[in-house]
C-alpha cells in the first residue's frame, strides 16, 4: 500500500515540475490564458459569472463556451438596453428622497403616518 503512495507521490511531482516548467517557458501564453479565463473587462466577467449561475456544467476552460456565453449574454444585455427608453437625468432632490422613502409598501399605515407626521396633519 506504502508503494502505491510513493508511485502517486513521485507522478505527481513530475506533473507538477512539468506544469511548471512549461509554464516558464512560455509565460506570454499562461498569462493569455489566465485572462481569457478571468478577463479584465466587467461585462464579460459578469457574463462569464451568470453563465455558471445558469448552467453549472458551463466549463470557463473551453475556448468555444466562452464565446458562446459572450454571444448569449451580452447580445441579450445589448438587445435589453437598445430596447430600454432613454431616461432624462435625474435630479438629486428626486434621488434623495426616493434613498430615504426605503423599500416600505406606499400602503403600509407606517409610512402613511409619517407621511401624516411630515405634513403635519392630524391622523
Amino acid at each position: 500500500m506504502s508503494l502505491g503512495r510513493n508511485v502517486k507521490r513521485v507522478v505527481m511531482g513530475l506533473v507538477v515540475i512539468s506544469v511548471s516548467g512549461l509554464a516558464a517557458m512560455h509565460p506570454g501564453a499562461v498569462k493569455a490564458f489566465y485572462q481569457d479565463i478571468y478577463p479584465r473587462d466587467p461585462a464579460k466577467r459578469e457574463a462569464l459569472d451568470r453563465c455558471f449561475l445558469e448552467n453549472h456544467d458551463f466549463n470557463r476552460l473551453v475556448s468555444g463556451a466562452r464565446d458562446a456565453c459572450y454571444r448569449h449574454m451580452l447580445l441579450s444585455a445589448g438587445d435589453v438596453s437598445s430596447a430600454a427608453p432613454q431616461q432624462r437625468d435625474a435630479n438629486l432632490i428626486d434621488l434623495t428622497r426616493a434613498a430615504g422613502q426605503g423599500s416600505v409598501p406606499r400602503n403600509d399605515i407606517r409610512r402613511l403616518e409619517q407621511t401624516e407626521d411630515a405634513r403635519h396633519t392630524p391622523h
